[in-house]
């Protein structure tokens, strides 16, 4: 999209409190993490791929429904997830392209899809954002969502991104403590991004 924007000029004042740099082309990319099995070879990260959508959209339905009715309902049916999450067959191009990145962790023995986080980047402001995060009921207490957690922030680091947000649903201690702990720092309460 182009616009012209000769004649207009920025507030006289703007820039003099605060450090600017040059404006630059902005790239965030997706990285692409290798993991070994974990929990005594049981589980693995993987890259979300084809056959895995089915197993995922379950899981989000099983673990957490509340994102019905959201912005993120996308991710309840497996039909939108080519379309939106970037995929490991066609990587080199999602990567680069596609707004989501869902880390995955697999129950080697049956292929399932048993916890998950959801990446955002917003490629503007070199942002990425935590959004989600979720592990299937039978599988929650286990330890799996600690190298979920650890695989899904080595992505975020090496994307490119210099600003990573998350919402810590007010709720559920459990991801204020991994953040706290993680050394985020609490920017502000925004009181319920869904109803209940």
């Amino acid at each position: 999209m182009e616009i012209n924007m000769e004649g207009y000029r920025p507030y006289r004042q703007m820039a003099t409190t605060c450090e600017t740099r040059p404006i630059r082309k902005k790239h965030v990319v997706w990285t692409k993490i290798e993991s070994e099995p974990f929990l005594d070879g049981r589980f693995q990260f993987k890259t979300l791929r084809r056959e895995l959508i089915t197993s995922a959209a379950e899981l989000w339905r099983s673990a957490y429904p509340e994102i019905y009715g959201s912005p993120h309902q996308f991710m309840l049916d497996p039909n939108y997830y080519e379309g939106l999450i970037a995929i490991e067959e066609s990587w080199e191009k999602d990567s680069k392209t596609k707004v989501y990145c869902m880390p995955v962790i697999v129950e080697l023995a049956t292929n399932r899809v048993v916890s998950a986080t959801v990446l955002t980047k917003f490629e503007k402001n070199l942002q990425v954002e935590f959004s989600f995060a979720c592990t299937h009921p039978d599988f929650r207490i286990r330890g799996i969502t600690n190298e979920l957690r650890r695989v899904t922030r080595k992505i975020a680091l090496n994307s490119g991104a210099e600003y990573f947000t998350t919402f810590c649903e007010t709720w559920h201690d459990i991801t204020q403590n991994w953040c706290i702990n993680d050394g985020w720092k609490i920017a502000g309460i925004f009181p319920g991004n869904f109803t209940r």
